[in-house]
């Protein structure tokens, strides 16, 4: 059970962390017998004799044989969907108070709070596993740390598959996003007896939240990533952010090691402090460029064909050793990043295949491991691609040429159908509008134009390029995205960025846009789309003081796509980036359905 105060939080949570629940539809396949549900929650007997597959809080999602917990929110309550859950297959209830109308034949546990449920089933899972297990955190690029860890464990230690899907002798890791208060404990469920390693990411967006997690997960290795302004608004000042998120490593196990981006350490010194509070000198291990740095990023050779990149080849010093290996990105925060994922998961295979109590520091991990597993790993680091919405590349096929059209503020009407002629195969500047129609975009729910070439053929006429940054975004990713596009595509016809704001920063919200405006108003970007009302006040500021910018506002993604689906010429190459809820995303969905393969 939880201990006293973890119990008194979870007790004291706000309803609307409940609304995180609701999106967390599970799609697990483990198993948990009976007797482990008893174990969990002290019972003497529980009503179901059937192992329990999963568990879900999602009654549209839930599968047979798995076990819906009802969540209670301030939207929606689970035990108005019970019902539901069990005509879906569910072999068990948690819930709160029995229903109204019992169904026969139908088998509950009832408990005093179902989020103190999740919690004590989490534990459990915790306290079963023998597991190593990795917490990752931070501001900037702990979902994509998080992907490449459990990828790289996959490889080095052959099983092959690395989501929360994962059975016996397996990897188990967070999928997406469920990081906090409901999404953790979730992840963590599928851990068992003979599960190799969790990768688990925790975020924060209050005071004393990175304790009660780090607490909950108990990581053999914390990572921490770079700290900067992101989800700041609930924190008293970006300090405090950075001493809340060191607390990740007061979860750390007995013999635990803390893994830490350098400009962590260098911008909040209290982050490194924390860390050798918990950890002993040898078992902090900063990562970055500097000489102090453990593991140290030496040269970065890039390969291009034209103006287009290829993997770059990357060197490094991990401890004193020399590694290379080739890599889809030139950017230094990418980069910095899959050193990170490549030191952690080094720890990881380090602490299963001996323990993590002999541990002395990354020079006794690269001695004995390192030239066992090296090929494994850097033949996988060469395949990494970055996730999808944070910096992953797609090549838009432009396929006709047509007149620009009027765009509306709420609609998008259709276009009319080019001739044949106006395919136009040897003009350079092909325009990519064509023959568009409004149809409903079934994953966002927002209109999108589609082509419709059925009676005269698909035919390209040249590629664009588009770097998909659109899950999110804060002052530093945002200006490490431009700053790495500006310099990686200085030699492409045209750069054309797609913005929208940055949001949760609080105080500091009008320098930071202001700042990322006048980098872009000094910088080789060719045209600016501005998306939404988050962004207009800084986009008109810019407008007016850089005129010789090409530059576009539009209020609605739908808007933003025939704005700039019309204006596309071979040769493009595209940033979007914004934060989630500012909708640049949708634009980037609505420009790939059009520019399919």
């Amino acid at each position: 059970m939880l201990n006293k105060k973890l119990r008194e939080y979870y007790t004291k949570l706000p309803e609307e962390l409940s609304e995180e629940a609701a999106e967390h539809g599970r799609e697990i396949e483990y198993s948990w017998a009976v007797s482990d549900i008893i174990a969990a929650f002290h019972l003497t007997s529980c009503p179901s004799y059937l192992p329990i597959s999963g568990f879900s809080i999602n009654s549209k999602t839930i599968r047979k044989g798995e076990c819906f917990i009802a969540i209670k929110g301030e939207r929606f309550d689970g035990h108005d969907f019970l019902e539901e859950a069990f005509s879906n297959g569910a072999a068990l209830c948690i819930v709160e108070r029995p229903p109204e109308c019992a169904v026969e034949g139908k088998s509950y546990v009832i408990v005093e709070n179902t989020k103190l449920a999740l919690i004590d089933l989490a534990i459990y899972a915790r306290e079963r596993t023998k597991a190593i297990v990795l917490g990752i955190s931070g501001s900037v690029g702990k979902t994509t740390v998080r992907s490449w860890i459990a990828e790289l464990l996959c490889a080095a230690d052959g099983a092959g598959r690395h989501d929360a899907s994962c059975g016996a002798d397996s990897v188990v890791s967070t999928t997406h996003n469920y990081n906090g208060f409901i999404g953790l404990p979730l992840s963590m469920l599928p851990l068992s007896r003979g599960t190799d390693f969790g990768v688990f990411e925790i975020g924060i967006d209050s005071v004393g939240a990175m304790q009660k997690l780090a607490g909950l997960c108990k990581p053999n290795i914390a990572v921490l990533t770079k700290v900067a302004p992101a989800h700041v608004a609930g924190f008293p000042s970006l300090e405090a952010l950075a001493e809340q998120k060191a607390q990740l490593f007061s979860g750390l196990r007995e013999g635990g090691v803390a893994i830490i981006h350098e400009e962590t350490c260098e911008d909040f010194p209290q982050v490194l402090r924390v860390a050798r509070e918990y950890c002993s000198e040898g078992r902090v291990i900063p990562i970055g460029q500097s000489e102090r740095a453990t593991v140290r990023l030496e040269k970065v050779q890039e390969v291009r064909d034209g103006w287009q990149k290829r993997p770059a080849l990357i060197t490094a010093q991990v401890a004193g050793v020399r590694v290379q290996y080739r890599f889809n990105s030139t950017n230094r925060a990418d980069i910095i990043n899959s050193l990170i994922a490549l030191t952690a998961a080094l720890c990881a295979l380090y602490a299963r295949s001996q323990d993590i109590g002999s541990f002395v520091d990354l020079g006794c991990v690269m001695r004995n491991l390192w030239p066992e597993i090296a090929e494994p790993l850097t033949e996988r680091l060469e395949t990494l691609q970055l996730p999808i919405g944070r910096g992953d590349v797609s090549i838009l096929q432009l396929c006709c040429k047509n007149a620009k059209a009027e765009a509306d503020d709420v609609s998008i009407g259709p276009l009319s159908k080019p001739s044949k002629s106006e395919f136009c195969e040897g003009d350079t500047e092909h325009r990519s509008g064509a023959c568009l129609d409004v149809r409903e975009h079934s994953s966002t729910g927002s209109t999108y134009q589609k082509t419709d070439f059925e009676e005269f053929g698909k035919r390209s006429i040249g590629t664009a390029t588009l770097i998909d940054s659109s899950y999110n975004a804060n002052p530093a990713s945002m200006m490490s995205a431009l700053g790495d596009f500006c310099d990686s595509y200085a030699s492409a016809p045209r750069r054309i960025v797609i913005l929208g704001g940055m949001l949760e920063l609080g105080d500091i919200s009008d320098d930071e846009h202001a700042k990322i405006f006048r980098f872009i108003a000094n910088s080789n970007i060719d045209r600016v789309y501005a998306l939404g009302p988050a962004i207009k006040p800084f986009f008109d500021a810019f407008s007016d003081a850089s005129p010789q910018k090409a530059a576009v506002y539009a209020e609605s993604p739908e808007k933003m796509f025939q704005l700039l689906s019309n204006e596309l010429i071979t040769g493009d190459v595209i940033l979007a980036k914004g934060s989630f809820s500012t909708n640049v995303h949708k634009v980037v969905s609505m420009l790939k359905q059009l520019f399919s393969h």
